[in-house]
């Protein structure tokens, strides 16, 4: 399979999944052809592989995806080494081969340095954990509205007076002031204190990958215009020679 239509089909998935996520409780999914494909499709999966195995696979991924575990840590920084090591092996030594009086080098290592940082106060820093010492603190932060947060409400779990804009965590099993989400990835609730840190996290991690298709982008371009790749041509099926185009090129790029 050519790299051009690798490309179109992971853009496709990933749309398609995406689509499906935020879709996930209307009715054309639930009722529609779907989800009856999708039900379909799981009395199949129950007939052909025994019950026993789907439990234990469902309880596996209840466990991993529901409580606190470091595995999404290890997988995240796993992904991160393994991608910058294909950098370094492909893009960084062809930019130096055809701009040597350039450092290619400053920008990927402060940004993942950067990115690493506030990955670490993500995980490491107090998202705004109420307890008997702090709940006090916390309740003269925002004003009861008197319809969503009301003054007065005790949580269940942990037997405190809950702060407006307050939540308790099923996963951490604790109330966090401004609660936002409990991330798998950093295995943090992302609450109040390290609000912050998680948007600066997250606008590094993506300066990574602008960053990586800038200097990728100009590696195959460099490539392209140093052998005059454009200018070639192209033997077609029927054994004719035909001008290159973007999208041949494409589809051939594997083999630069």
């Amino acid at each position: 399979m050519d790299f051009l239509n690798i490309v179109v089909l992971y853009v496709l998935g990933f749309t398609i999944c995406l689509l499906l996520y935020l879709f996930a409780d209307s009715n054309f999914l639930k009722r529609g052809p779907i989800g009856k494909l999708r039900k379909l499709s799981w009395k199949l999966l129950r007939h052909i592989v025994p019950w026993n195995w789907i439990e234990a696979s469902l309880t596996q991924a209840h466990i991993l995806l529901n409580s606190r575990n470091q595995v999404f840590r290890v997988l995240f920084g796993t992904m991160m080494v393994l991608g910058h090591i294909e950098f370094i092996l492909d893009i960084v030594p062809m930019l130096y081969r055809f701009v040597p009086d350039e450092n290619h080098v400053v920008i990927p290592i402060f940004l993942v340095f950067l990115n690493f940082y506030f990955y670490h106060k993500c995980c490491m820093e107090d998202p705004g954990i109420i307890n008997a010492k702090t709940v006090d603190r916390y309740k003269n932060v925002y004003p009861y509205d008197g319809r969503m947060f009301k003054s007065g409400v005790t949580c269940v779990t942990c037997h405190l007076e809950k702060p407006a804009r307050s939540k308790h965590c099923s996963i951490c099993d604790r109330c966090v002031h401004r609660f936002d989400h409990h991330c798998i990835w950093t295995n943090n609730d992302v609450g109040g204190l390290n609000h912050g840190s998680f948007v600066l996290f997250l606008l590094s991690h993506i300066a990574i990958m602008v960053n990586g298709v800038r200097m990728a982008s100009r590696s195959l371009y460099l490539y392209t215009q140093h052998y005059k790749l454009m200018q070639t041509s192209v033997m077609a099926p029927d054994g004719s020679m035909q001008s290159i185009t973007l999208t041949v090129l494409f589809q051939n790029i594997e083999i630069l």
